[in-house]
């Protein structure tokens, strides 16, 4: 079975490493969200450029396969390097696993899903997405669908302190789902 789209195939039993790297994201958030409007952004400009465990596999193991056909020109043995880089990279890119990928959640590298977790929740807990329509009934779904544009005009909501330790693991959950 091919997992269309899949970056990263998660175990069916989630590791101690996986509750730890949630855990140091909670922290970070937490840490985050007391520190200034500045803090936050840089944060977020951090997580866009932080390379996500499928990316660095993909560069591993392209490295591993250019260097094995490099080396070949010295013995064919280094071929036997590049095969086996080249079948893993074929086994990430079907399957979304291979033998790097318990290696790589060791030393803390995240999925995509994980790191665009923790930015979405720094950029709700920044407000950008306060002025995303609030639809309550089938009417102003409807007056919503016929308008021109995006969205349609934002509900006055009283805003939970985004400081609040409840809310910051609240709005983690939400992204999680």
């Amino acid at each position: 079975m091919f997992l269309a789209g899949t970056k990263f195939a998660p175990s069916l039993r989630p590791s101690r490493r996986d509750a730890e790297i949630l855990q140091h994201t909670r922290q970070k958030v937490e840490q985050t969200v007391q520190a200034s409007p500045r803090l936050l952004n840089e944060r977020i400009a951090e997580l866009s450029h932080e390379w996500d465990m499928g990316r660095s596999i993909a560069a591993i193991l392209g490295v591993l396969v250019v260097a094995g056909s490099i080396l070949a020109l010295v013995s064919p043995w280094w071929l036997i390097l590049s095969g086996l880089a080249g079948t893993a990279l074929l086994s990430f890119g079907i399957f979304g696993w291979c033998p790097l990928v318990p290696v790589m959640r060791q030393y803390g590298f995240r999925t995509s899903a994980e790191i665009a977790h923790e930015k979405y929740a720094l950029k709700v807990l920044r407000g950008d997405f306060q002025k995303v329509a609030c639809i309550q009934t089938p009417e102003e779904r409807e007056a919503i669908a016929n308008m021109e544009g995006e969205g349609g005009p934002a509900c006055d909501l009283i805003l939970p302190d985004a400081a609040d330790p409840h809310i910051v693991h609240e709005t983690l959950e939400a992204v999680r789902r």
